[in-house]
């Protein structure tokens, strides 16, 4: 039976017949009262004196109720409810109370909902594969290259001779001309193998997935579309019967649809393709030396460890050593669980946040309690006269805690609201690629947390006055109102706890907005204002056709109006790709793949250094006499440069690229190092060849511009539209943007904690300037009598400064010590600054200073000017 049904069922004859209970009850007493008097009355004696005598031998009928009441089911109830609408008309009588403290609760615990709303769908709800934790991705690596992709004819030898999973599939991320809406699009794709389903343990939506058939070289084409795709593009057509779709100008049969909860793990992906269909096309595909991007994922099998699974991989990885020593010889092979890679980053950082903005909940509950201590101070009059009359402590203090409930309810509802107003542009703004981020909001999940997040917090800042009812003196609260020495040290803690929460939130932004400053002005090696950069991906097609459409593509774009340069490069900067391979210099001897170090490969058209504002340090750029029937040459970064010449010019020099389309390759130019993996990661050795000496299908088309570059990017694909009007255009980026992109965790986390930091600070300047205008209004006849006895306002002034500023040094010491603690939380999200930066505390314990002491100064202020006459007349 539902829960729900279950409640009506217990509760319902209790609220409807509760009425008629007490109806009975009165019209029982009512009954034998008139039986008492209908006897005496029979018996002789008057009417008037019968009715006295009954009411008197009956005994008061009100505590007669009150026995017959507690007799009854859910009396405790009953009383809650007394107790709930007691505390809703004492609210209601102090509204600037109630409004100051549900707004200062709904910033704290809407704060908490949204982030929780985040962590929730990302690190709580399981990702979207059966058994996700039986998923484990799989990689090379080698002693000089700590990550490589697999390839094929490994993946192939992992899936016969394996004894841990129950199979292994691979993916490769791609990009594909697809026809929509009789439009060419460039659409995301992946050549994936037909086990991939299978070990994701995702099943169709429509139609059926990929066959092992349908992954043979030369079999028929067919393509899985994924859900979002076939709603675009097929129109949700449910009959798939002979559906087709055009894909780098040919007709695909369309096999199936996926299920819209369908991801693949890290990449983002429209069409399915078999990958056997690429095999046929390359050669170099399956060459076991090459890693042509092949992403490896398995499911181990029930029971098997990932220690055992790892233990098998390494057994095969020697057998494939000894079988291939020129490819395989120092090759090992990584393990690790799906769920850790794609949540392991970017959990610590979340964690944090949901701990910033507990941290936030914490300093509105302090300041509520400061509200609430001094709202029960005016009221202990009201407690003391209730306990003569015989209410117990605990009936005062459930009392206290049913109005701190619903103030925290109060704002946890407008908390709610807060969340769900935000979430979206949270997730916006979020850089994390992870699953499940896009599909966050406010879910019964969220109102459970924030529910009881509500009720945490009624119990955090209920707990001050009720620790002030609990000790407060009956005959002195009759007399005077104090509070006691309990209550005035814990409102001292209250003021300490502010100060640190606030310096601990401070802190932290400050070292992440000193993290994005030096990101933001790391020298890219290049110059990005006005530069825009233009993706294509040829599909299909000879070499030399593809050259000559992005030579003719670059010559038009560079004669539009707008446009200073222009230029194609296959790797652009800061895209986060490129092709790597082994090399070695003129001399050295190749010692296999295990031993030699790694560089990054790129091809680029003459002009891209001159297009990007990039100068040549040493020897000449690219020409367009280097040609495929030229010398081979190359233009090597500075990296690379002084691993080719530790004395001397590198220019000249000859290197060996053991995965270029020219072996040997003379260094004819030098360039500063470019980032082409992100503002904050080392910069590796790049060697830079002209495409003409080595044609590839897909590059991108840098344009400087001299005005805006949106304008010159809509002219740029149009001008590349008229090469080959059949030809879309991937991706448009701004350089720029990329730039603060490649800064993006830090960004993010930098703009919550100085959100955060700056509601701290606020609330805890409004707490301690509340606090001090409450000590002063509480010592307002003391002061009085300490200018009548002769006192100089500048005394009072300092005697209540003294005491805002010893309980400020000791929040400021008590927050330097957790932030020096907390901050090696965000280690891994700093760059340039270090977790202990003395400067970064200096400046956050400088600023929490200044606000705390100028919240003390007003009160300290008025405490000095105290007229003494009025002061003592008013007592």
């Amino acid at each position: 039976m539902p829960c729900w049904k279950q409640i009506a069922e217990r509760y319902l004859p209790w609220i409807l017949w509760r009425g008629h209970e007490e109806r009975e009850l009165d019209e029982e007493i009512r009954f034998h009262l008139q039986q008492e008097q209908n006897l005496r009355v029979e018996r002789g004696e008057a009417p008037t004196a019968a009715r006295q005598a009954a009411h008197r031998d009956f005994g008061n009928v009100r505590r007669v109720k009150e026995v017959t009441r507690e007799m009854w089911s859910w009396t405790t109830f009953e009383s809650i409810l007394r107790d709930g609408r007691y505390a809703f008309r004492q609210l209601r009588r102090a509204p600037g109370f109630s409004a100051v403290a549900i707004a200062t609760l709904a910033l704290g615990i809407g704060a908490n909902s949204a982030i929780f709303s985040v962590v929730d769908a990302v690190l709580l709800k399981p990702l979207p594969y059966p058994e996700a934790e039986r998923l484990v991705t799989i990689h090379e690596a080698l002693p000089e290259a700590s990550y490589l992709n697999a390839s094929w004819p490994d993946f192939l030898d992992w899936r016969a001779q394996n004894r841990a999973f129950d199979d292994i599939a691979v993916f490769q991320p791609n990009t594909v001309k697809v026809r929509e809406n009789g439009e060419p699009v460039m659409a995301p794709a992946a050549f994936v193998s037909a086990s991939l389903f299978t070990v994701l343990g995702t099943k169709p939506a429509l139609g059926r997935l990929l066959s092992a058939e349908d992954d043979r070289a030369g079999a028929p084409p067919v393509v899985v579309v994924g859900n979002s795709f076939w709603r675009k593009a097929l129109k949700s057509d449910p009959d798939l019967s002979g559906k087709t779709i055009e894909i780098g100008g040919d007709d695909v049969t369309v096999a199936g649809v996926l299920a819209p909860e369908f991801r693949l793990p890290q990449v983002e992906a429209d069409v399915y393709l078999p990958i056997g269909r690429m095999m046929s096309g390359s050669e170099s595909f399956t060459d076991r030396g090459n890693h042509p991007g092949l992403i490896a994922v398995a499911r181990l099998r029930p029971g098997v460890t990932l220690d055992r699974a790892r233990a098998d991989m390494n057994t095969i990885m020697s057998r494939l050593a000894l079988a291939y020593p020129a490819s395989n010889r120092h090759e090992t092979v990584k393990l690790a669980l799906l769920p850790d890679v794609l949540l392991g980053p970017i959990r610590p950082e979340l964690l944090m946040l949901l701990g910033a903005a507990a941290l936030v909940l914490l300093l509105a509950c302090a300041n509520v309690a400061h509200l609430a201590m001094a709202r029960a101070t005016t009221r202990q009059r009201e407690f003391a006269i209730r306990g003569s009359l015989g209410a117990g402590r605990g009936r005062l203090i459930r009392q206290l805690l049913t109005e701190s409930t619903l103030l925290s309810l109060g704002g946890g509802g407008i908390g709610v609201l807060l969340a769900r107003w935000t979430v979206g542009p949270l997730v916006r703004l979020s850089p994390y690629q992870a699953p499940g981020l896009a599909d966050a909001h406010v879910d019964s999940r969220v109102l459970l947390f924030t529910f009881l997040a509500s009720l945490t917090a009624a119990l955090l800042f209920g707990f001050a006055p009720i620790v002030q009812a609990a000790y407060s003196r009956l005959n002195l609260s009759l007399r005077e109102g104090e509070m006691g020495r309990a209550g005035r040290r814990l409102r001292s803690a209250l003021f300490v706890a502010e100060v640190a929460i606030a310096l601990v939130l401070a802190t932290g932004a400050g070292l992440l907005l000193r993290s994005v400053s030096a990101l933001l002005h790391v020298d890219p090696g290049f110059h990005a204002d006005h530069l825009t950069a233009l993706g294509v991906v040829r599909n299909g097609g000879p070499a030399d056709r593809n050259l000559q459409y992005f030579t003719d593509a670059v010559d038009r774009v560079a004669h539009q109006p707008g446009v200073s340069a222009s230029a194609a490069v296959m790797c652009p900067p800061l895209s986060g790709t490129c092709w790597t391979s082994p090399y070695w210099g003129q001399g050295q001897s190749a010692t296999g793949n295990g031993q030699l170090p790694w560089t990054a490969l790129n091809m680029i058209t003459p002009g891209y250094f001159a297009t990007i504002d990039t100068p040549l340090m040493a020897g000449r750029a690219f020409m367009d006499g280097d040609t495929a029937g030229s010398r081979p040459v190359a233009i090597v970064n500075q990296t690379m440069a002084s691993h080719l010449a530790t004395a001397g010019n590198a220019v000249g020099k000859l290197l060996h690229v053991q995965y270029s389309a020219h072996e040997l390759l003379e260094v004819v130019g030098v360039v500063p190092d470019i980032k082409q993996f992100g503002v904050g990661v080392p910069v590796m050795p790049e060697v830079y060849v002209p495409v003409a000496q080595m044609p590839v299908n897909f590059m991108t088309v840098v344009v400087r511009s001299t005005g805006a570059s949106g304008v010159a990017a809509r002219q740029a694909a149009l001008a590349m539209r008229s090469v080959d009007k059949e030809q879309p255009i991937a991706q448009v980026t701004a350089l720029s943007e990329a730039i603060l992109q490649s800064a993006g965790r830090q960004r993010f986390a930098a703009l919550l904690l100085s959100l955060f930091g700056f509601v701290a600070l606020s609330l805890a300047a409004v707490g301690v300037s509340g606090m001090m205008a409450y000590t002063v209004t509480r010592r307002t006849r003391e002061l009085g009598i300490r200018i009548a006895l002769g006192a100089r306002r500048s005394e009072v002034l300092s005697l209540v400064l003294r005491q805002g500023v010893r309980l400020v040094l000791y929040g400021v010491l008590t927050g330097l010590s957790l932030a020096w603690m907390l901050t090696k939380l965000v280690r891994n999200l700093l760059y340039g600054v270090q977790p202990h930066d003395i400067s970064t505390f200096a400046a956050a314990t400088l600023l929490l200073a200044i606000c705390a002491l100028a919240a003390c100064i007003l009160p300290a202020w008025r405490a000095a000017h105290v007229d003494p006459i009025e002061a003592l007349r008013h007592e």
